[in-house]
């Protein structure tokens, strides 16, 4: 007897190389996908403006970007001891004004650079709820936990999302090619309740897929599906019960990799995850003999790698074991 709900799903027109460059935006689950392409040593950038959870808040980040918006001094605020600003993550917030400001000012920048360069742009959405200051009835990305009468709470429609989105990626694809791969974030945004989690995610689910069949550019993968119809079980998830377990990551990377990358890109993979577990090891006795025979033999692995694979800088590698 099968005991769980497996599905094919489709490889990415044009795959993911070696050589491409690529900008992951979105959700928690960006993160993770991203730092395990950073490990691999492909072209990654990661969420510049920190983690965005609604399409609203990933959009303004890219329009930010792509016309060099770098937010004035006067629009930033305090809260819990540092200068915020509501179109950016908590993780770039400083108690200096000047110091919060650059910090900012290097995302934007990053952001820009980023879409310049990318072949593949991955976005991960986590969240159709979004939050409008009521000051200004903008949605902002981050409350950063000011009071709630700041805010007003509402659902999106696929419809807006799938305009904006429409407006963002012509304006990007307007002198190159780029590759999309959407997804939808496995994370159970239950804060919002339950039922409210399912009703956002069935939103944004709709909207990407409209997004697909108006652009050959859009692919979907599906890592929700993942979650809840392959694995479905309460042992992937991590202590607090919303978000994946390693194990759960592990299981839909994996999945990433054969519809996401060329054949030569997932070789690749293999040949680096030996010198990946060697970087990651912790001797006891650093100056041993038989430390530093081990550390020569990864050298010269990762020499005889590099020579095969110029595109990549396998660099730091080198300097870990020489």
């Amino acid at each position: 007897m099968e005991w769980r709900t497996t599905f094919q799903t489709e490889p990415v027109a044009e795959q993911i190389t070696l050589a491409d460059r690529i900008l992951l935006l979105g959700s928690c689950f960006t993160e993770h996908i991203g730092d395990l392409l950073a490990q691999y040593r492909f072209s990654a950038v990661i969420n510049p403006s920190g983690i965005l959870f609604h399409p609203l808040a990933i959009a303004r980040s890219m329009e930010m970007g792509m016309d060099m918006q770098v937010p004035a001094p006067e629009t930033f605020f305090t809260s819990a001891g540092s200068y915020r600003h509501f179109d950016f993550h908590s993780s770039l917030s400083h108690p200096e004004l000047p110091v919060a400001v650059q910090q900012v000012r290097e995302a934007v920048v990053q952001m820009h650079h980023g879409l310049q360069q990318a072949t593949h742009i991955i976005i991960s959405f986590g969240t159709a709820i979004v939050y409008e200051d009521v000051r200004t009835g903008m949605p902002v990305a981050n409350n950063h936990k000011l009071p709630a009468d700041r805010f007003r709470k509402r659902m999106l429609n696929a419809e807006e999302i799938v305009q904006r989105w429409m407006r963002l990626m012509d304006s990007v694809e307007a002198t190159r090619s780029v590759q999309w791969i959407f997804t939808i974030s496995p994370v159970r945004h239950v804060k919002e309740g339950v039922v409210q989690n399912m009703h956002s995610k069935s939103i944004l689910i709709d909207a990407v897929h409209r997004l697909a069949a108006l652009r050959p550019s859009v692919h979907y993968f599906p890592a929700y599906e993942l979650m809840m119809d392959d694995l479905r079980d309460y042992r992937f998830y991590a202590e607090d019960m919303l978000h994946p377990s390693p194990a759960a990551i592990q299981y839909i990377w994996e999945r990433f990799c054969v519809d996401a990358l060329t054949q030569d890109a997932r070789a690749w993979i293999d040949k680096w995850k030996p010198v990946l577990l060697a970087l990651q090891h912790r001797p006891f006795f650093p100056d041993s003999p038989e430390h530093q025979a081990f550390m020569r033999s990864r050298y010269a692995v990762v020499s005889a790698l590099q020579k095969d694979y110029p595109q990549l800088d396998l660099r730091s590698a080198l300097e870990h074991f020489s």
